[in-house]
């Protein structure tokens, strides 16, 4: 599978700091004092991370797990330069070293290999939203890069050095957001894919995407959990944020399902693939494996076995390229038709 990671920053409420929901969704989170991330309006619609400032001056940092091995990684994001001022950057990394990346100035678009300057764009960038896509393929001479702003190739490398650290390859993605403007939203993100060169689908450029987030609104026949309360299953589990401390479904019974059925997208376009979230804690014993399947039709697709072992929230994603009953991609209709949810294994 190619596609490793989306995030419409839909799922994190409408507002506030969302530094301890990142950690759940399995992002690293480094701020600098009274400088945090938090949501606000998206690009299109829904909601989009960004940095608050709440001192002269800071920075937010947001940083994904290790995702792929592969010498080729492919990321977009759209991004809105609120405070100009200052620089945000979109890097990739060699686990804990800096390798390709890009940094967004109020007049240019640089591309950098570690701290060392590689290429440069002019470009006078205002606060509107933008996207931007860079690929890049890791190796000491023969290494590729290319930017991609608004679909439009604005940077073309070949044949250079874009291996910083002792692998081939960069594995972890982060945004770091600045801002010298006390008491202010600034720089900000949304509608992120991020895919690497394997696999025979979803390996190379998608475009400009838009992620949608969206929440369970009905039970199915298919409800074997029990409920926090009530006897209606999918409203203790369609909050957004989620709230674990009062609404949540909870089973320990190898086999037990809850499946629930979800809203259609509005208007048209083609899925490249659907992301399944869960946020779940083991509330006793040692340890529990769940599952995330999705029944389309006849068939169904199984997410990988997810293993609890502590009572914080964590959660897991299961990413799916094709629908199980025909073996082709998603469409809005068979989306809008399966029922997806949870399984004790």
């Amino acid at each position: 599978m190619a596609l490793l990671w989306i995030d419409g920053f839909e799922g994190y409420g409408s507002s506030g700091d969302v530094t301890t929901l990142l950690g759940i969704r399995g992002y690293g989170v480094s701020n600098s004092a009274y400088n945090f991330p938090m949501i606000t309006a998206g690009r299109i619609s829904g909601y989009s991370f960004c940095g608050y400032n709440g001192i002269t001056s800071g920075y937010t940092i947001i940083s994904t797990p290790a995702l792929t091995t592969d010498p080729t990684i492919i990321v977009g994001v759209a991004f809105k330069l609120v405070d100009s001022s200052m620089s945000p950057v979109i890097a990739l990394y060699d686990n804990a070293t800096l390798g390709v990346n890009v940094t967004l100035t109020s007049g240019a678009i640089v591309v950098k290999l570690d701290g060392t300057t590689i290429s440069t764009y002019s470009i006078s960038l205002i606060p509107i939203w933008y996207y931007l896509e860079m690929k890049v393929f890791c190796h000491a001479t023969s290494g590729t890069v290319e930017i991609r702003l608004n679909g439009t190739t604005i940077i073309s490398l070949i044949g250079i050095n874009t291996k910083a650290g002792a692998d081939s390859f960069h594995n972890i993605f982060k945004i770091t957001s600045n801002s010298n403007i006390k008491n202010t939203i600034y720089n900000c993100f949304d509608d992120l894919y991020i895919c690497d060169g394997s696999g025979s689908t979803v390996n190379d450029f998608q475009g400009d995407c838009r992620v949608i987030g969206i929440f369970p609104n009905a039970d199915t026949s298919t409800i074997e959990w029990t409920t926090s309360a009530g006897t209606t299953h999918y409203n203790l589990v369609d909050e957004n944020p989620e709230n674990g401390a009062t609404d949540y479904v909870y089973s320990s019974t190898s086999g037990q399902r809850d499946l629930y059925t979800y809203p259609s997208l509005v208007g048209t376009g083609t899925i490249i693939g659907i992301q399944i979230a869960t946020t779940a804690a083991l509330s006793s014993g040692t340890s529990i494996i769940l599952e995330q399947p999705i029944l389309s039709g006849s068939a169904t697709e199984i997410g990988p076995d997810n293993t609890l072992t502590s009572s914080s929230y964590l959660d897991f994603r299961h990413i799916s390229l094709t629908d199980p009953n025909t073996g082709l991609a998603w469409t809005i209709a068979n989306l809008a038709a399966a029922k997806i949810g949870v399984k004790v294994v």
